[in-house]
């Protein structure tokens, strides 16, 4: 009996082994689209900085127009280029991970901006109340203004630059073969023409 025991013991252990093997996720190769993400964002940004000098000469009176829609496009392609760039390539799991990333690092950069503008505008003003000057008090509404717009474009490079060293990554090989056929591409003619289309191989 205890010989069978042992026998089959011996025989179960190749098996479980073999079990153990297949349970190992495939093996899979990264590729960074950072570099596109870049041109990306940059094309959405300078499309929106264009619309934005560009609105007062086509609409002279903005308090009969309304807001400067080029700065809502600058704001917003800001926010969501890096959600763009990941569902172009397939990333879906980061594309609110983009936005939530970049919202964040505005807010806080904003935040220590507001607080550190706080603090040299008050100084400046106190120096100034002191060497006699004139109109001190705009020293802190300087502070106020400008340290939050320094601390949010400081903190929106920031994310920038977690978005694309975190998020921009995707499989293109999984176990030898290609993950996904198709690739958005981006390239700037001889002329300075900025084209865009998907490359593939079927």
């Amino acid at each position: 009996m205890r010989h069978i025991l042992l026998s089959s013991l011996v025989a179960g252990a190749p098996l479980s082994a073999g079990a153990t093997s297949v349970d190992e996720p495939p093996s899979a190769v990264m590729e960074s689209y950072a570099l596109q993400a870049g041109l990306i964002d940059a094309a959405v940004l300078t499309g929106g900085v264009v619309a934005t000098l560009a609105w007062p000469d086509t609409h002279p009176s903005p308090s009969r127009h309304g807001v400067n829609y080029g700065a809502v496009l600058m704001g917003v392609g800001a926010m969501t280029g890096g959600m763009l760039t990941h569902g172009l390539y397939g990333n879906d799991d980061a594309r609110w991970k983009s936005v939530g990333l970049r919202a964040k690092s505005t807010g806080v950069g904003a935040l220590y901006g507001l607080g550190s503008g706080a603090v040299v505008g008050s100084g400046l003003g106190l120096v100034c109340a002191g060497a006699g000057g004139g109109y001190c008090p705009l020293a802190l509404v300087y502070g106020l203004v400008l340290g939050p717009v320094i601390g949010g474009t400081v903190g929106f490079g920031v994310g920038l630059h977690k978005d694309y060293s975190r998020l921009a990554r995707r499989p293109t090989m999984v176990d030898g073969d290609e993950a996904s056929p198709l690739k958005p591409m981006m390239n700037v003619t001889p002329e300075g023409d900025l084209q865009f289309g998907i490359s593939g191989g079927f």
